[in-house]
């Protein structure tokens, strides 16, 4: 009788502890749950007082600058605006000058911010009246400005710009990448995705463009001598589909050697390995048949960067049938540091002899 009892009891207690456990386990995730709530409603309380506050910022300043000007609203922000956007181009960038005229493009951009979509029809209206080749300055920092008074409106008028249908000129559409780049990086990966796979230094690719849905592209808009800045400006972006974007840019016969060396040096620092065959053609066979050093030697340096120690071999017979000087001195240079006789410099480091 005393077994049977004594098992009773044991069950008891194991099921009364069970209970226990499993009340103290509730009771913990109840605590959890509301001290995770009570971080997100602070979390949330702190932003939405920081929003507040920088609204309240943003009224004052705009209220600053009316009463210096002796004007009220747009037109007034915009005569400052034109005002210091015509200094900081002129005044030298060490300069006090410059600096304080800074500090009140940036006062003029808040107060801007606190017009909101009041002040965004008027400065659109600005921005279309004006011709960049002649107002370069003032543009930029109305587009800046745009995007401060109405941001979903400004940054699709940014992209626009980037891709060479507003105000074509390659000067602009590297602003508006920039500008994109510092407001929405993800919007910014896209759209200089998308210039880089429709567009080469010669324009618009008809083939290219029609897959990706673009048909036209003015003249004014071709970055015949700077379009390797749109791969300078995509790198920015941090695209995960970098590698892929390159490696088609990289595949295109009609590219000019500057995008080309950025492109081969990028894919050098990605450690392309699919690159590599495209890369030694392009040493082999250089665009133009131009036996330029510091083309040749980026091919050399993404290779190595590519291929590691594997890439002696190959250097080797190179050095044999280089016809440069500079490019002996540089492939001399990347044996020895195979060889553990220099440290190795990271792919597109500047060195002795590389054209810098």
């Amino acid at each position: 009788m005393a077994l049977p009892l004594a098992r009773l009891l044991l069950a008891t207690a194991t099921l009364g502890a069970g209970y226990l456990a499993y009340g103290l386990h509730a009771e913990v995730r109840r605590l959890s749950a509301g001290a995770e709530s009570r971080a997100q409603a602070e979390s949330t309380w702190q932003k939405e007082t920081q929003q507040t506050l920088s609204r309240i910022e943003n009224e004052i300043t705009r209220m600053r600058i009316e009463q210096r000007v002796g004007g009220q609203g747009p037109q007034a922000l915009m005569q400052m605006l034109r005002t210091h956007a015509e200094a900081l181009s002129n005044a030298r960038t060490t300069g006090p000058d410059f600096v304080y005229s800074q500090d009140q493009m940036r006062a003029v951009l808040r107060a801007f911010a606190s017009l909101g979509e009041d002040g965004y029809e008027k400065l659109a209206e600005r921005f279309e009246g004006l011709d960049p080749a002649k107002h370069f300055d003032e543009m930029r920092w109305i587009l800046e400005a745009l995007v401060e008074s109405a941001p979903d409106q400004g940054k699709q008028l940014a992209v626009k710009v980037l891709l060479g249908s507003v105000k074509p000129n390659p000067r602009m559409r590297w602003t508006a990448a920039d500008l994109l780049l510092r407001t929405d990086k993800p919007l910014a990966q896209s759209t200089l995705r998308h210039v880089l796979l429709t567009e080469t230094s010669r324009g618009l690719d008809p083939n290219r463009a029609a897959v990706h849905g673009t048909s036209v592209m003015d003249p004014a808009a071709v970055a015949a001598s700077g379009f390797f800045n749109f791969v300078i400006h995509y790198l920015r972006s941090e695209d995960p589909q970098a590698e892929e974007t390159l490696l088609q840019v990289l595949a295109r016969p009609q590219q000019d050697i500057a995008t080309l060396q950025e492109t081969i040096e990028a894919l050098g620092n990605l450690r392309s390995a699919r690159a590599q065959h495209r890369i030694e053609e392009l040493y082999l066979k250089p665009p133009g048949a131009q036996q330029n050093p510091l083309f040749l030697n980026k091919c050399l340096d993404a290779l190595v960067a590519i291929r590691g120690k594997a890439c002696k071999p190959w250097l080797q017979q190179q050095l044999a049938a280089a016809e440069h000087e500079l490019v002996v001195q540089h492939i001399d240079r990347l044996l020895q540091e195979i060889d553990g006789k220099k440290p190795i410099a990271p792919a597109g480091a500047a060195t002795p002899g590389d054209g810098k």
